[in-house]
């Protein structure tokens, strides 16, 4: 029998013959994708935030150092060079928060990985040693050269593939070309102010580089509460961790696997790496908000969880009233 199940707001029909295990988790994924359909959304923009010290957690952070993690993209062993911009690397833009008088310095910083962290086998630990000064930083505060514009910050060199490579025969001192990559560091003093920023990757090689962001603070601008904001993890395949929650706004915060099923952030546990003979994923779903503003700040209980960011916005659409058909056929194929 053939089930076509048709919605108001829907151009066509979807058609499915479930007649395996397997194909009932496709049916799943596929249903799943119809309720949540993809929407193009320029008004809703995803912000990463940071707060001076003195902002209550209710509104903002209270970590006030965040770090983003500038790669080499997978299967790229020499990437070429790219510049990291930021958008509204200062206050003052659609999305800050400000309360009174701008007080809040942001300070951008490159480092290279290894001066902060160990990389090992899908794990990202602190490094233990003391880091060595950044390679470059900026401090901003509410300066109008960067107010709701994309300003170039820092270049991304090739990485060495040894140290002698990195030898310069005039003498001078090389720029370092860390292996993997760079985390630029982003950091606040005292202030009561909230900083919204954006960060991409440009250049003639910024499809060689991806930006993870290690944990994530995010600021959802005219976010809607009819719109999911989903975020990957880097490690989508894992079981996912204990995550802590911060901030008290009105939106909502839960883990979803690739057939729809969800979990609290602090009680992921029961999470399945396979179901119906399909590979199982899982990501953060962020729900928008009536808030003009929506800042949430998710990070691990135990560990950093590294995150691509590439978030997707998704709308919930009526769901209509599904129809069944039966379509009389001349004969029966039992499976």
């Amino acid at each position: 029998m053939i089930f076509r199940f048709m919605q108001k707001k829907q151009a066509e029909a979807v058609v499915m013959s479930i007649r395996t295990k397997a194909q009932a988790g496709a049916y799943l994924l596929t249903l799943i994708a119809i309720l949540l359909t993809s929407a193009t959304l320029k008004a809703q923009e995803v912000y990463f935030s940071i707060s001076g010290s003195n902002v209550p957690v209710t509104s903002g952070d209270d970590r006030g150092q965040y770090d983003y993690w500038l790669r080499p993209a997978e299967g790229v062993t020499a990437p070429r060079p790219a510049t990291i911009e930021i958008f509204d690397a200062g206050l003052g833009g659609f999305a800050d928060v400000i309360i009174g008088q701008p007080i809040t310095r942001t300070t951008f910083s490159l480092h290279p990985f290894e001066s902060l962290y160990t990389l090992g086998n899908r794990v990202i630990v602190p490094s233990t040693e003391r880091p060595a000064p950044p390679l470059q930083s900026i401090t901003t505060l509410d300066e109008s050269r960067y107010l709701n514009r994309w300003v170039p910050f820092f270049p991304l060199q090739t990485p060495s593939r040894s140290p002698s490579e990195a030898d310069n025969q005039s003498g001078e001192t090389p720029t370092p070309r860390p292996a993997n990559g760079y985390i630029m560091r982003v950091a606040t003093g005292e202030g009561n102010d909230v900083n919204d920023f954006q960060i991409r990757i440009t250049g003639e090689g910024a499809s060689d580089w991806e930006l993870i962001t290690l944990d994530l603070s995010v600021g959802l601008y005219l976010s809607g509460p009819e719109n999911r904001f989903q975020f990957r993890p880097l490690w989508d395949d894992m079981p996912p961790p204990v995550f802590n929650l911060a901030g008290e706004e009105d939106s909502q915060v839960f883990l979803m696997d690739a057939f729809g099923e969800t979990r609290p952030v602090d009680r992921p546990q029961g999470f399945l790496p396979e179901r119906y003979g399909e590979r199982n994923t899982w990501a953060v779903v962020m729900t928008g908000s009536e808030m003009r503003i929506n800042n949430r700040v998710l990070s691990g209980a135990e560990g950093i969880v590294p995150f691509r960011f590439d978030p997707v916005i998704l709308r919930d659409p009526d769901p209509g009233t599904p129809a069944i058909r039966q379509q009389p056929t001349p004969s029966c194929t039992v499976y």
